[in-house]
């Protein structure tokens, strides 16, 4: 019984250690890039298209989707790789690496002009920012209703038909497997659209409690490059800190009191709130009593008031000889 009781408590030990691991947060920003889907041509070098693509930042592909058409029978598809320019490498299937092979049931194909997605991981497909890579995706059968890959008549092989900030896919070629070789055809757009992420990006994304704003409310960010929120509080609030989701523990270097709030992005997401509190009402102000005017006299009142000193006095002088008089009697 003793036994027993030390083995669940190890391995209670053990589940709680394990619950204390911070998850490794491995995946970086999804993302896609679709070229068009409209104009597919129709001919007999249909069953595949091979292309460049050239990565802008660091990435790794994760699956692809494509404008298959189904035939009558299941098709199995498969996608080739080479690092590089698949131009000079068109007929040399030594070049080429494959990525991956499915049996995809016909019912599951979206048909002309719609994307189907090819159930194959391409996550083992990396390019550094500035790398060129070349993709083969193939729906060859050996009969005469197979699977055909539609695309769209080119305008030069090489030239950009999709690109954005992190990726641009490059006109290829239509090719024919023929089971012993590849059989290059004529420029064509790939009708591709692939899924990948950005490695070492993550999305930082902030918002605000009642009482304020928050600037930038998102944005990608690379690891260890810095990043400044900024919190400004409504007429009648005062901002009071932030809460911050982070990956694993908030290391002490993030002051959630700083406004704005200042940190090196982790490898992972993160998302962070910024908090408001009411002004405290102020006291009224007691009132001020008024003060009494000081009028100061005018010229007519002095004017007047010499003539009365003028007349006081004379009536004085002149009641002394009638004071003597009396006297005198």
């Amino acid at each position: 019984m003793r036994k027993l009781t030390w083995k669940i408590v190890l391995l209670t030990a053990v589940v709680i250690a394990m619950l204390a691991v911070p998850a490794i947060v491995s995946a970086g920003v999804q993302r896609w890039l679709m070229t068009t889907y409209s104009g597919y041509d129709d001919h007999w070098q249909n069953n595949g298209i091979m292309f460049d693509i050239v990565a802008n930042k660091d990435i790794t592909l994760t699956s692809i989707e494509t404008n298959l058409g189904a035939g009558s029978v299941d098709p199995t598809i498969k996608i080739y790789y080479k690092p590089g320019t698949f131009v000079g490498f068109e007929s040399d299937p030594g070049a080429w690496t494959l990525v991956g092979s499915d049996t995809m049931d016909i019912f599951d194909i979206s048909g002309i002009g719609l994307a189907t997605p090819i159930p194959i991981d391409l996550s083992s497909i990396s390019l550094a920012a500035g790398e060129t890579g070349a993709l083969y995706v193939d729906a060859f059968e050996p009969m005469p209703d197979h699977a055909r890959i539609y695309t769209t008549p080119g305008t030069g092989i090489g030239v950009i038909c999709a690109q954005n900030d992190d990726l641009e896919i490059l006109e290829g070629i239509s090719v024919e497997n023929a089971g012993t070789g590849f059989i290059p055809g004529s420029n064509r757009i790939p009708n591709v659209t692939i899924h990948y992420e950005v490695d070492n990006v993550y999305t930082m994304t902030a918002t605000a409690d009642p009482g304020g704003s928050v600037s930038p409310s998102s944005g990608d960010f690379y690891v260890d490059a810095p990043v400044t929120v900024t919190a400004t509080p409504d007429p009648g609030y005062h901002f009071v800190s932030w809460l911050v989701t982070w990956p694993g523990d908030l290391p002490s270097s993030v002051d959630v009191y700083a406004n704005p709030l200042t940190f090196d992005m982790p490898e992972g997401d993160v998302e962070v709130v910024a908090r408001f509190a009411e002004d405290e009402p102020k006291p009224p102000t007691p009132p001020t009593p008024p003060v009494k005017p000081v009028i100061p006299p005018t010229g007519d009142s002095v004017a007047m008031f010499i003539p009365m000193l003028t007349v006081i006095a004379g009536l004085a002088v002149a009641s002394v000889p009638t004071l003597r008089k009396r006297r005198e009697r």
